[in-house]
C-alpha cells in the first residue's frame, strides 16, 4: 500500500510554524541539559499537539523524523560534554567554597556564627547542592562544624584549640628547622628570612590581613627550604587556621605587629649567628601565644 505523502507548502502553517520553533528552541537550550528527561517531557508534549491537531501519516513521520534527530544529537552532545558538565559542577563548588571561606577569613562570618544555608543560596544565585558540598570542604579544613541538626557554625576560638595550633606549627618549624641544619641549608634559610622579614616590615602601613600573611610568610621560610613538598602540603593545609588564629591574637591585643617583627628579628640574628638551640628556643616562645 503506498501512502501519499503532502507537500510542507499543503500543511498547515500553524503546525509548520509551532513545530519548526519547538525544534529551534530545543536545540538552544539543549547544550544546557545534564540527562534526557527533558527531551522526554518535550517530545511528549509535541507527540500529543500533533496527534490531536493535524492527524496525518505524514505528520506523525515528521515528528518520528524529530524525535530521531533530536535524540542522536542529545546522546552525542552528552558523551562529548560528560567532562565539561562536570567540570562545570566542581567548579561551582570550589567557587562557592572560595567565597564562604572569603567570609570566614574577613569575619564577616565570625567564630561560632551560625552559617544559614537558604540565606546563602539566595545571596549566590544557586541551589543547595554546591553549597552544602563547600561546607563539607570547609569542615575537612576544620573552619566550620556541623551538629546533627543540620546546624554549620564557624567553629569557636578556645585555649584548646590554640594550643593544639600552636603546637602543630611549632612542630612543622622546628622540625624543619633541624632538617635544614642537617642539610647545611641555612645559609639558604637566612636570604629566605631576610627577604621575608623586609616584606613584613613594609606591611605595617597595610591592613592587619596583609600583616599576617607577611609575617606567616616568615615562618614558613622554615618548612619551604628543605624543599619537601609533603611538609609545604601540610603547612598549607592548616594555613586558614593559622591565619584566623593570628588574627584573633591580633585583636585581643596578645599579639602586635611591632612585637612579632622584633621576635623575627631575634629568630633571624639567632639563625645568622648559627646558635641552633637558641633558634629552637625562640620559636618556642615565638609559638607561646594564649587565649584569653
Amino acid at each position: 500500500m503506498t501512502v501519499s505523502r503532502k507537500p510542507k507548502s499543503e500543511l498547515n502553517p500553524s503546525f509548520c510554524f509551532f513545530s519548526d520553533m519547538i525544534t529551534s528552541s530545543y536545540f538552544a537550550r539543549i547544550k544546557y541539559a545534564h540527562n534526557s528527561m527533558h527531551t522526554l517531557k518535550l517530545l511528549l508534549s509535541f507527540y500529543t499537539w500533533v496527534r490531536i491537531c493535524q492527524d496525518s501519516f505524514h505528520n506523525y513521520l515528521t515528528f518520528l523524523s524529530n524525535c530521531i534527530r533530536i535524540c542522536t544529537v542529545h546522546t552525542i552532545y552528552l558523551k562529548e560534554n560528560k567532562d565539561m558538565l562536570q567540570l562545570n559542577k566542581v567548579s561551582m563548588r570550589m567557587q562557592v567554597y572560595e567565597i564562604i571561606k572569603q567570609k570566614i577569613l574577613s569575619q564577616e562570618y565570625d567564630w561560632g556564627d551560625q552559617i544559614r544555608i537558604l540565606p546563602l543560596c539566595k545571596e549566590l544565585g544557586v541551589s543547595n547542592t554546591p553549597v552544602r558540598e563547600a561546607l563539607s570542604l570547609l569542615e575537612m579544613e576544620g573552619l566550620v562544624t556541623s551538629s546533627l541538626n543540620s546546624r554549620v557554625k564557624v567553629i569557636e576560638m578556645t585555649e584548646s584549640l590554640n594550643n593544639e595550633m600552636n603546637q602543630i606549627f611549632l612542630v612543622l618549624i622546628s622540625g624543619s628547622y633541624q632538617l635544614c641544619v642537617v642539610k647545611n641549608s641555612t645559609s639558604k634559610l637566612r636570604i629566605m628570612l631576610e627577604k621575608a622579614l623586609e616584606k613584613q616590615q613594609k606591611s605595617l602601613n597595610k591592613d592587619i590581613a596583609a600583616s599576617i600573611h607577611a609575617a606567616l610568610a616568615f615562618d614558613r621560610c622554615f618548612v619551604d627550604v628543605i624543599g619537601n613538598e609533603k611538609l609545604s602540603r601540610a603547612f598549607e593545609e592548616q594555613y586558614t587556621l593559622l591565619f584566623l588564629l593570628a588574627r584573633y591574637n591580633y585583636q585581643k591585643a596578645a599579639l602586635n605587629r611591632e612585637d612579632n617583627i622584633k621576635e623575627h628579628i631575634q629568630i633571624l640574628d639567632a639563625v645568622k649567628a648559627g646558635e641552633h638551640e637558641q633558634v629552637q628556643k625562640l620559636l618556642i616562645q615565638h609559638f607561646d601565644k594564649h587565649v584569653d
